[in-house]
């Protein structure tokens, strides 16, 4: 077991003096990802361009038609190209099987990692349940999806840059009763909403989705109906349905999310909570039988 001094002493450091430099190599997102998302920002972007942009990554458009055509879309028929999957899907929807097959593989070298996998799953059952919350409270259900994928993309990058240590970070959480991102600091010198924003910025999300990736843990009060407001509700909801990275998780965002919502839409959550606690599991399995066994 590393003593604070000790294991700060080994790591090498993201962020000096609060300017945030970067001091290790962050993982690499893959490129065509990275343009879509910019692409999909623009108002007028064709869908022929989308599809031309996917296309242009061979290895990778197969693997989002992969994942069109997989069972946890249940799409009833077979998308056969990417200018196809964009027709049926909508722009916004295709963004969401990107940004899964990209973490897919921005994970794929430590994908074993027993932390990772534990994460991995937490980031898709945010995803999952926020897409249906969405549905129920007549937000964007593919905004919701994208950016409950992202949501913890902080912390997938503090477990990839530094293999097997956030076991330490979980311990002291555990061993103290301290919110994990001051654990984080402790252990790490940086926390994953830190990381999450210079990913943020890296990556050039669009504004929404690097503000729910930053926000989603943070006290700040929020209008009602933001999608950080929802995103911070459906991580909550995945904990409550058992995907979780740590044994001591905060509630403060599903009841923040109840204050936010009419009653009748909150009831609705509620009463079919047990549905998607049965649907979720499911789909997950279904992606990592698929696509991470590889």
């Amino acid at each position: 077991m590393y003593g604070r001094e000790e294991f700060v002493a080994t790591q090498p450091k993201i962020y000096e003096s609060g300017l945030m430099e970067r001091r290790v190599p962050l993982p690499p997102f893959p490129a065509v990802a990275r343009k879509l998302l910019g692409a999909i920002a623009q108002d007028d972007c064709s869908m022929k361009k989308i599809s031309d942009l996917v296309g242009s990554d061979a290895a990778f458009s197969v693997e989002v038609l992969r994942l069109a055509n997989s069972a946890m879309l249940g799409l009833r028929y077979e998308v056969v190209s990417i200018l196809h999957a964009v027709s049926v899907l909508g722009t916004h929807r295709l963004r969401g099987l990107v940004l899964t097959v990209g973490l897919r593989d921005f994970l794929r070298s430590a994908r074993h990692d027993e932390l990772i996998r534990r994460c991995w799953r937490h980031n898709l059952a945010t995803a999952l349940v926020g897409e249906w919350m969405a549905g129920l409270c007549r937000q964007d259900k593919d905004a919701a999806y994208s950016a409950g994928l992202l949501h913890d993309i902080g912390r997938l990058a503090l477990l990839t840059m530094y293999p097997g240590r956030y076991l330490h970070v979980l311990q002291l959480h555990k061993r103290t009763g301290n919110d994990i991102v001051l654990c984080e600091r402790e252990a790490l010198g940086q926390d994953h909403r830190e990381v999450s924003a210079l990913l943020a910025r890296e990556w050039r999300l669009p504004v929404m989705f690097s503000k729910s990736t930053c926000e989603q843990d943070s006290e700040a009060t929020h209008e009602g109906g933001e999608l950080s407001d929802l995103v911070g509700g459906s991580c909550a909801a995945a904990v409550e349905l058992g995907f979780s990275m740590a044994e001591r998780e905060k509630e403060g965002d599903l009841r923040r999310l109840e204050q936010k919502l009419p009653a009748a839409v909150w009831q609705q959550i509620r009463d079919h909570l047990g549905a998607v606690q049965e649907a979720v599991p499911y789909k997950i399995n279904l992606f990592e039988t698929d696509f991470l066994a590889r």
